[in-house]
């Protein structure tokens, strides 16, 4: 017979809130400083992943407009082994 999830069960309801003991109380301009620092962070936060973002996609399109231009130029001494240069092909 297990009874021992009935029991935690039972335990747990009649302890209700947790009610903190005077000393361990937050004044209300604690409150005040945690909630204005943590804003302060959060807009930190945001500012800085902006921020990365914007540079990423400068970036990016840098990148993508560098390739679209420089696609058909290239610098690689193998790029034309094996290819038809005068679009003659005799193949069969």
């Amino acid at each position: 017979m297990d009874t021992h999830g009935t029991a935690e069960v039972a335990q747990a309801d009649d302890h209700g809130h947790a009610v903190p003991e005077s000393g361990e109380r937050f004044e209300k301009s604690e409150l005040e400083f945690f909630v204005d620092e943590d804003k302060t962070a959060g807009q930190g936060i945001g500012k800085l992943l902006a921020s990365v973002f914007l540079i990423s996609f400068v970036l990016m399109s840098g990148v993508c407009y560098w390739m679209l231009n420089n696609s058909n130029t290239s610098h690689d001494p193998q790029a034309g082994v094996g290819a038809e240069v005068d679009g003659d092909s005799d193949h069969h």
